[in-house]
């Protein structure tokens, strides 16, 4: 499990699950998609729960996915295994993160 510094500790379990699917899909990247699994299924968040109001599951979106993606052998990833853009978009996270609880 890693330890994502300027995240709150349901931000991180989530980036962890995220990571841990990446794993489970045997993909050879963390991107985006991953993040956004790992939102869906780390349950009880904002995120979370806008998405269930749409029908959005973390069932039911892997599967999409996996149709898109593929599925492949389980593989062993790490932080450095981030995509540019998801690493951009953690990035932005912490900036906005401090924007707003500074104002």
């Amino acid at each position: 499990m890693y330890k994502f510094n300027g995240f709150t500790k349901t931000a991180a379990k989530t980036l962890n699950c995220s990571i841990e699917s990446a794993e489970n899909l045997g993909h050879t990247y963390i991107g985006c998609e991953h993040i956004l699994l790992g939102l869906l299924k780390e349950q009880g968040g904002v995120a979370f729960n806008i998405l269930s109001q749409f029908y959005v599951t973390a069932p039911k979106y892997t599967l999409n996915l996996m149709s898109k993606v593929g599925k492949g052998n389980k593989t062993h990833l790490s932080i450095d295994d981030l995509t540019p853009r998801a690493k951009h978009v953690l990035e932005q996270s912490i900036v906005n993160s401090t924007i707003a609880t500074s104002k």
